[in-house]
């Protein structure tokens, strides 16, 4: 019995310490890097003679204090409270820490706390933050940054100790921020900057003239809509001494806490979870480096930059050419534009075959290569979107059709020594897209070409991408378009160059710009479109229509499969998920059969054909099961393969219905697709 009691009080204890391991793990996450950060407590800010209440964040009591600290804040101040919080790091031994909650960034910026013994925790941060007075519970995000600096400006000795200047601003600069004349201050020596507010961790360094490198922090001295104006303090160097100062960022990776409970015994179910580059993009924080090679990321962002602006105005200058005329047509352009409204002018001198008035009257549609819209008039009311008009230059279908197919990021490259991120998207099975992504300023392609069986059809360039006002636009467009024989590839079709004299997008329009100039013998005065210019682009998946087995080495045909729904299997004979799944396939082989279906299973890597039907015919497999010949990679990205093993089935028409499920859902999903 002594025993018994012994086991018991083993087990209970046992499970006692599992549970609250199971619980401790709840308040932590772990980004890509394997940093980790555990929210170990809350606490009421304020000072107290004895120990601090501290609360788990999901309001339990804690015991021990995490860390010992004497502070001179209160439990609230005006219409609002503070609360303090303790964040345990691991894993990063230069990081730059930052939090905030629904009310604002935190009041106390996170440093590293004492124990009693008066000693640093240098795993351990603390901070503060503010909420609503009744307020019980919040979000809190947690940044951490481990990335290395960027610098990001630099001023060199420009003769400070020269000049007694106190707002003086410094030379322009060529990032979004003003920074003052340094000036003296008690026995330091201060800079003030205002930037643009995206959350990123800074710092500034002074090089002295003995070579030492000083490092300081920013305070931050106010907000504005989308600004921030922060001052560095260098103490104990005088101005005469300072050479360079270099202003330095980094991005942080984001962890947010949800429904933390704001007061102890208030209890809340708390959850974790590490912020995608698109979730950040959402909140206006900063991405970094490596999260923008993510084609996540850069499919999300190009969606968003591709959009042409709803209103504006640009003049810009065309020029094309075709095989089928002698001479270019050149023309010099105004546009302006406001949702459904425009106006689209030629001034100055066109040359080339090019008649204005029975373009702009709608009189005829004019026929030029790939292109077959012109204007048309109606009851004093002009339809139809201009072919010369500044959007009609960007590759709209292009970019929708790289949006809803499948992409495979190829890697990082260099374009005229701007660094790209190269992606493929196979769009059929004889059309493939090539795209080159800028990264800076902000994403946007550089250059994109479609092929047609690995000929080359149309040629998108675009140079000098600038930032017009917030709108992601190129300064250069151009545009070239191919056809291929059997014995010439890339015979040149025609091509156009569209360059941006100005271009001014997201300002208010005034009617009467909207007046037209065009000769008196042209009708209207106000033109709508029947549809605003400005389209969302929302990502759709295709329809898949599964019509032959190329580059599948199986005995079977498609054709045998007539009226009948196919369910594939794509799997690896050398994983167990994928041996169970092809094994309770063939339990269910008898009934499928009778419900008109044929099965097929698609091995994936490479394996010895041999060993596979041996395998196949131990098992009793009674279905065909075929291999990837060739390529497996670009296969499985074809077929949209994800991971393994793979179910895919079709109606009776052969259209994919289903994919990525499980073997227990197939019942389900048959009930879906059957007619």
């Amino acid at each position: 019995m002594k025993y018994i009691f012994l086991i018991l009080a083993f087990l209970l204890g046992y499970n006692s310490y599992a549970n609250s391991e199971q619980i401790e793990k709840k308040f932590v996450a772990e980004l890509p890097n394997g940093v980790t950060a555990e929210l170990v407590g809350v606490a009421y800010n304020k000072i107290d003679k004895g120990p601090k209440l501290w609360w788990r964040p999901d309001g339990q009591i804690l015991s021990d204090e995490p860390y010992s600290r004497p502070n001179s804040s209160t439990t609230a101040i005006g219409d609002y409270s503070i609360r303090e919080f303790a964040v345990r790091v691991g894993g990063a031994d230069d990081c730059s820490n930052t939090a905030f909650s629904s009310f604002g960034v935190c009041r106390l910026e996170p440093d590293i706390p004492w124990d009693v013994n008066e000693n640093r925790i240098s795993d351990m941060r603390s901070f503060v933050c503010a909420f609503n007075i009744d307020q019980k519970e919040d979000a809190i995000s947690f940044g951490i940054s481990t990335e290395a600096w960027r610098k990001v400006e630099e001023w060199n000795d420009l003769g400070w100790h020269e000049s007694d200047y106190d707002t003086v601003l410094l030379p322009e600069s060529k990032n979004p921020l003003i920074l003052t004349w340094p000036r003296l201050k008690r026995n330091a020596v201060v800079l003030e900057m205002v930037s643009t507010d995206v959350l990123e961790a800074k710092r500034m360094l002074m090089y002295d003239d003995q070579g030492q490198v000083h490092e300081e922090y920013p305070r931050i001295f106010g907000r504005g809509p989308g600004l921030i104006k922060e001052q560095y303090w260098f103490w104990g160097t005088p101005l005469k001494n300072i050479r360079t100062f270099e202003f330095q960022k980094r991005p942080y990776q984001w962890i947010e806490f949800k429904n933390v409970s704001l007061e102890p015994d208030y209890k809340t179910n708390v959850e974790v979870k590490v912020l995608s580059a698109k979730e950040k993009e959402s909140q206006g924080l900063a991405v970094s480096e490596r999260e923008k090679e993510n084609h996540g990321y850069i499919l999300n962002k190009l969606s968003k930059n591709t959009r042409f602006p709803e209103k504006g105005k640009a003049k810009y200058q065309l020029e094309e050419y075709s095989t089928r005329k002698q001479t270019p047509r050149i023309l010099n352009c105004e546009y302006i534009f406001d949702k459904s409204y425009y106006k689209f002018s030629i001034v100055g001198e066109a040359q080339g075959d090019f008649n204005d008035k029975e373009y702009f009257d709608g009189q005829r549609t004019i026929t030029w290569p790939i292109r077959n819209k012109a204007a048309t008039v109606r009851d004093n009311r002009r339809f139809n979107t201009p072919i010369y008009s500044l959007e009609w230059a960007m590759p709209k279908n292009i970019i929708e059709e790289l949006l809803t197919h499948e992409v495979e990021f190829l890697g990082s490259y260099e374009i005229n020594g701007i660094p790209c991120s190269m992606l493929l998207s196979v769009i059929s099975s004889k059309d493939k897209l090539k795209v080159w992504i800028a990264k800076e300023p902000d994403i946007f392609p550089v250059r994109i070409e479609r092929l047609e069986n690995d000929n080359l059809r149309e040629v998108f360039e675009f140079e000098n991408i600038k930032l017009w006002n917030g709108v992601v636009f190129p300064e250069i467009i151009k545009h070239a378009y191919y056809k291929s024989d059997e014995n010439v590839r890339h015979i040149p079709l025609g091509s156009y160059t569209l360059t941006i004299e100005s271009f001014t997008p997201n300002i208010e329009i005034e009617s009467s710009e909207f007046v037209p100039d065009f000769p008196p013998d042209v009708s209207t005065s106000k033109y709508a479109l029947d549809k605003a210019q400005a389209k969302e682009i929302e990502p759709t998946i295709p329809a898949k229509y599964l019509r032959s087995l190329e580059n599948i080495d199986i005995n079977f045909n498609i054709e045998q499969a007539k009226d009948k729904m196919i369910l594939i299997c794509f799997f690896d004979i050398e994983q167990r998920p994928s041996r169970n799944a092809i094994l309770e396939l063939s339990k269910k082989i008898q009934e499928l059969k009778e419900q008109d279906i044929e099965i097929i299973a698609i091995h994936t890597s490479k394996i010895e054909r041999e060993y596979l039907d041996e395998w196949t015919k131990e098992n009793n497999i009674d279905f065909p099961i075929g291999m990837v010949k060739e390529n497996t990679g670009l296969t499985k990205n074809n077929w949209g393969v994800r991971a393994l093993p793979w179910l895919i089935l079709t109606n009776k028409e052969h259209i994919v219905t289903n994919e990525g499920f499980s073997i227990g859902e197939l019942d389900e999903k048959l009930l879906s697709s059957g007619d």
